[in-house]
């Protein structure tokens, strides 16, 4: 409560504020309904004015330093390895970490982690990256933590890294991207073509 009294006041009070606060907005609103639609319209405009620009974005591409990403791509490549190894003589077995099936065989049966959710089409246990590292935060559990790092590693190598050695092999070593100005919610630059700032 920003009102000077407010955190100790009476229910009554407090309902009298919030709804006075409430109206207030209310009022405000149907004042304003009219520069909210010009503001919506200019929106639209300044959206029609990016277009140009971004054009001439696609065309002329973004240079990639090549030289740089094929010295890193090896390191990841030895790192996801590394541990992958580790990984495998804690559990005593080798395993596919691109398989959610092999991957939750042996997190929640053969180290009986309990499982963070439940896919709702089969009813399995989830192995989504993003419910994995949920997992490793709440666990001291070494495998667990290793799979997620291994599979971030992975992702960087296959989709940054390597996505973006790929879509540089043109002429004139940049990655022509396609910009998407009215898809991201938050009004940022959304980009489908690579990883190159893809939101």
């Amino acid at each position: 409560a920003r009102h000077p009294g407010l955190r100790a006041g009476s229910g009554q009070r407090l309902c009298q504020y919030g709804c006075g606060d409430a109206d207030l907005t209310l009022q405000l609103y149907w004042h304003e309904k009219e520069r909210i639609k010009d503001f919506k319209r200019a929106e639209g405009i300044d959206t029609m004015l990016q277009v140009p620009v971004l054009v001439e974005m696609e065309r002329r591409g973004i240079l990639i330093d090549r030289p740089y990403l094929e010295t890193i791509a090896p390191m990841f490549e030895r790192c996801v390895v590394r541990m992958h190894k580790n990984i495998y003589e804690v559990v005593g077995h080798p395993f596919d970490l691109n398989s959610p099936k092999q991957v939750r065989e042996v997190l929640f049966n053969e180290m009986k982690l309990t499982p963070l959710k439940f896919t709702k089409k089969t009813g399995a246990a989830s192995t989504a990256a993003d419910d994995l590292e949920k997992l490793a935060k709440r666990s001291d559990n070494e495998v667990l933590n290793w799979i997620v790092e291994a599979k971030s590693h992975q992702h960087s190598l296959s989709a940054y890294v390597k996505g973006t050695l790929e879509g540089s092999m043109n002429r004139d070593g940049c990655v022509h991207a396609s910009y998407l100005p009215c898809v991201a919610p938050t009004y940022r630059l959304a980009c489908v073509t690579g990883e190159i700032g893809g939101g």
